[in-house]
Formats: structure tokens, C-alpha cells, sequence
């Protein structure tokens, strides 16, 4: 079976993989909607969570048989970490493929990826994936793995305003099940997802001084291919 899956929290992941499915004429398939299990082909579009590979996505390629795997890594265009390397390690197939894609961070307000022509090169190698790529390590935080969600948190706060109708909307939104009514828990990870999706505009969000110094970095708009 050849097909893209998407894990998606602000949609920037989801319109590339849309975009690599029709290009590729591979079936596409959000991440916790597909039961498949074993692929010959799979090209995987996942965001980075703080230099870190989402834990679902974790899990997905714990469990997959495939023989021929593109990973593309998408990010607020600052830091991706190691991510690709480290998705890699979790599944014993052929990485035919690879990409670092920057796009529209979470916490900014700027144009999403546009880019798709950069693609390309890419396109034609899952077409034709006769060898394995070698991805160089990457630079990575020291402190990107201590307690990464529980930093998300501490640098975004997530605020109910007066808006809020208690509509669900947010609830059957969220990818990790964070929230309830605007009230988030522990499992929440500041993607946003929530504040975007919301019909009254009754959830808001704040950053923390650390978490604005750390976004004045000057982004990287360059797609990084590995084919």
C-alpha cells in the first residue's frame, strides 16, 4: 500500500502531506484515522514539538512494517532538532527520503509554507526510491528533552475568555484530548490548535518573556532535502 499519513495539530502539516498525496496519486490518511498498519511505500508529515518527534507519531512507527519510508519534519522555521534521526531509529525499514520543511510557527503571526515547488526533488525520489539516505545530526537543545510538554506550557498560557460558549468545539478539535470546554490539563501541548478552531474567539493565548526572547531568533526559510 503507498500512502502519506499526517499528524497535523495547526494544519501546515496536513496541507503538505494533501499536496505530496495528489502529486505522488498516494492515498492519504490522518495519522489517527489509519488502521493500516503495513505499506510498501509511507511518507510520514509530522511537526516538531519542541526539537522533539510528537508522541503519537512515536507510537505510529513503533507498530508499522514498511519498506520504503520518507519522514518530513515541518517546523516553526527555528529549530527542528534531531528529529528526523530520531524518528528513524523507531521503525527497521529503508529511509529512501527525508525533509526539514519551515513553515508558519504556532505562536506567530506570518504566512504559512508556500514553497512547494522545493518539493519537487523529493517527489521524484519516493517515485523512484532505489536507495537509502544517510540524514546528517542534527544540533539540538541540551535541555529539548527535559520535561518538553510541561515547558510548552510554562511558556504559553492558554486564556477562556468571556467569548467562550462552552460549544465542544475545542474538545473534539484537540489531537490529544487537552481540553475540556477551555480549561486545558497536563496533556495539553500549546499547539494552538484550539485558539485557531474556536467560532466565538473565546480562547486567547499568552507568552511568556523567555518564550518571546526565544522567538525573536531569525528563522530559517530554507527547505532542507535529503534524496
Amino acid at each position: 500500500m503507498k500512502s502519506v499519513v499526517f499528524y497535523s495539530n495547526t494544519g501546515e502539516s496536513e496541507k503538505i502531506a494533501t499536496f505530496l498525496a495528489k502529486e505522488l496519486e498516494f492515498s492519504l490518511f490522518e495519522l489517527s484515522r489509519c488502521e493500516q498498519k503495513d505499506f510498501s511505500d509511507l511518507v510520514l508529515v509530522f511537526p516538531v514539538l519542541c526539537q522533539n518527534v510528537p508522541k503519537p507519531v512515536k507510537s505510529f512507527l513503533s507498530v508499522v512494517e514498511v519498506k520504503n519510508l520518507t519522514l518530513i519534519a515541518t517546523y516553526g522555521g527555528i529549530n527542528h532538532g534531531n528529529v528526523i534521526n530520531e524518528a528513524k531509529k523507531l521503525f527497521a525499514g529503508k529511509l529512501v527520503s527525508a525533509a526539514y520543511v519551515p513553515t508558519k510557527h504556532s505562536y506567530l503571526d506570518e504566512p504559512g509554507f508556500s514553497d512547494y515547488h522545493a518539493l519537487f526533488p523529493l517527489i521524484e525520489k519516493i517515485k523512484s526510491p532505489a536507495s537509502e539516505v544517510s540524514v546528517p545530526k542534527a544540533p539540538k537543545n541540551i535541555f529539548a528533552d527535559l520535561y518538553p510538554e510541561k515547558r510548552s506550557r510554562l511558556g504559553v498560557k492558554i486564556i477562556r475568555t468571556s467569548d467562550c460558549k462552552n460549544c465542544g468545539t475545542c474538545t473534539k478539535s484537540c489531537p490529544n484530548r487537552a481540553i475540556v470546554n477551555g480549561i486545558t490539563n497536563n496533556k495539553c501541548l500549546r499547539c494552538l490548535r484550539c485558539v485557531q478552531v474556536c467560532p466565538f474567539q473565546g480562547l486567547t493565548f499568552k507568552l511568556s518573556a523567555p518564550m518571546k526572547l526565544y522567538l525573536r531568533k531569525k528563522p530559517n526559510n530554507k527547505v532542507e532535502l535529503f534524496v
